[in-house]
């Protein structure tokens, strides 16, 4: 039994060893959920700011920022700056006004990275870098209202 349970660990170590779960602080490792093979920095600290374009003024989506080891941040305002923010693998979630939709452009140090028409996007940030991510708006669902009244 005692064999058995030796293999086991033994096999275990040879296949985690190629794993970034033996990375030492300051190292960089490949990140296998991006699907680009970018490289994560593993320490320092980066600055994120949301701000929010609506088609209300003072009416704004609800989103969620989920930063490494799955700290979150919830927030409803135009603009929030979140300054001391450690770097890796983030997500944004927004859940978007009743009868509107939200889009995304992702923004790093002032330059256009990337824009989704979806409610959601992840991003990689880097130590002294700043990731500005604007959300904006529009409602796309239209109705009709009609009155009856007596008399005509």
């Amino acid at each position: 039994m005692k064999r058995h349970t030796l293999a086991i660990l033994s096999l275990c170590t040879l296949i985690l060893q190629g794993s970034p779960l033996y990375a030492a602080t300051g190292d960089t490792v490949d990140n296998p959920d991006s699907g680009t093979g970018a490289v994560v920095e593993e320490s320092g600290l980066g600055k994120i700011i949301i701000e929010q374009i609506g088609p209300v003024d003072n009416i704004y989506a609800e989103w969620t920022l989920i930063k490494p080891n799955s700290i979150t941040v919830v927030g409803r305002h135009q603009t929030q700056t979140i300054s001391v923010t450690p770097v890796g693998n983030h997500s944004i979630l927004v859940n978007p006004l009743d009868g509107a939709t939200a889009s995304l452009e992702i923004y790093v140090n002032d330059e256009l990275s990337n824009t989704s028409d979806h409610p959601q996007a992840n991003f990689i940030l880097r130590s002294d870098e700043t990731i500005k991510i604007v959300i904006t708006s529009v409602y796309t669902q239209v109705g009709r209202i009609s009155v009856t009244s007596k008399p005509a």
